[in-house]
């Protein structure tokens, strides 16, 4: 069999891809929980990539990453932000009331 020479050998690393992801930190015993809670937010459709990982900073402790679709926390955070929009000045005197109450004590 013949060795094979460098000119052979693939170089791996332009194979890789990094796509940046919102992920949830959980212990391990949350997560099925969560993929059930977040199903249509849990990354999907990306072959070989897996939505629960080790945490990559300390796989021994016990954590886990839960990582999101960027496409629909993409599309979450946009209606967040009309939602918010919507209600910035609509306040009633009962939210400002409290909101006062809570100034007054010191947690605002």
């Amino acid at each position: 069999a013949a060795e094979p020479t460098e000119a052979l050998l693939l170089d791996k690393s332009q194979f890789t891809t990094s796509i940046p992801l919102l992920a949830l930190r959980l212990p391990e015993k949350h997560c099925g929980e969560a993929m059930k809670v977040l199903k249509s937010y849990v990354l999907k459709g990306i072959p070989k990539a897996k939505a629960v990982i080790p945490d990559p900073e300390n796989p021994q402790s016990g954590y886990k990453l839960v990582l999101l679709d960027p496409r629909r926390t993409a599309e979450r955070a946009a209606e967040r932000k009309t939602h918010v929009a919507k209600m910035e000045g609509g306040a009633t005197k009962e939210t400002d009331k409290k909101a006062a109450e809570k100034e007054e004590e010191g947690e605002g």
